[in-house]
């Protein structure tokens, strides 16, 4: 798993499990992914695209001096034999065409990855309004079972906006709560989650929170196993702001 690269008193970088997240003590924030999470050349390029993912953050403090450019950016990559980028376009999102755009192509552009990443893949980049940043940060997975781990992280990503929505409620109560939800459960041979928990910690405790977040681990749905059943222990780091 990537460790964290920079860490200043302005900027913090987090590369956990291929989800790449830089905030600001202005309170921008970008994050960036391969976009197929089950393609097996995901953990080199997430590694390789944290190295340059700072000036990425650079890019989009760029951008902030001409106005607001939050959304999403799509980079077609192709990667040769030797690792070097020989292009990357943007292939879609909705940022716009403008400098943020070409400055986050040139970036990856001069990303060096290893051999092994060869190919045509997409890499995808998040830019956050700074006036409502949600960070949602993987904080080190457990899995232990007959499912790639890949394929239980893509479909809990994919339940992200559901768990920010139930930390955007406390939120309102709270504009400073802080804190990680545990997330337990066992996904059975049916493909089915079974016995789900989430203990909460830091400052967004609360039924209501706990509640919330346990509805939307009920609703995951996985592959059948192959053989056996997968425990999967699932900790979720919640922040805003900052």
């Amino acid at each position: 798993m990537p460790s964290p690269v920079a860490s200043t008193r302005s900027r913090r970088t987090n590369c956990v499990d291929g989800l790449l997240t830089v905030s600001g003590l202005t309170g921008m924030k970008v994050a960036g992914v391969p976009h197929d999470a089950a393609d097996p050349r995901a953990p080199d390029v997430a590694e390789a695209a944290c190295v340059v993912f700072p000036s990425i953050f650079r890019c989009r403090r760029e951008a902030l001096k001409k106005g607001s450019a939050a959304g999403t950016l799509e980079i077609a990559l192709v990667i040769d034999d030797h690792g070097v980028v020989t292009s990357a376009k943007r292939s879609g999102g909705t940022i716009a065409v403008g400098d943020l755009s070409r400055c986050i192509e040139q970036v990856l552009s001069r990303a060096t990855f290893t051999a092994a990443a060869k190919g045509e893949l997409q890499y995808d980049v998040q830019v956050q309004d700074p006036n409502s940043v949600v960070g949602l940060i993987e904080n080190g997975t457990d899995i232990q079972g007959p499912l790639p781990p890949e394929v239980i992280k893509s479909e809990v990503r994919a339940k992200f906006p559901r768990f920010r929505a139930c930390y955007e409620a406390v939120l309102k109560e709270d504009p400073d709560a802080v804190g990680e939800a545990r997330i337990r459960f066992t996904i059975d041979r049916m493909g089915n989650v079974t016995d789900p928990s989430v203990s909460i910690s830091g400052t967004m405790n609360g039924p209501s929170v706990q509640g919330c977040m346990l509805g939307v681990v009920r609703g995951l749905a996985f592959p059948q196993p192959e053989d056996g059943r997968v425990l999967v222990v699932y900790p979720i780091y919640f922040h805003a702001g900052n």
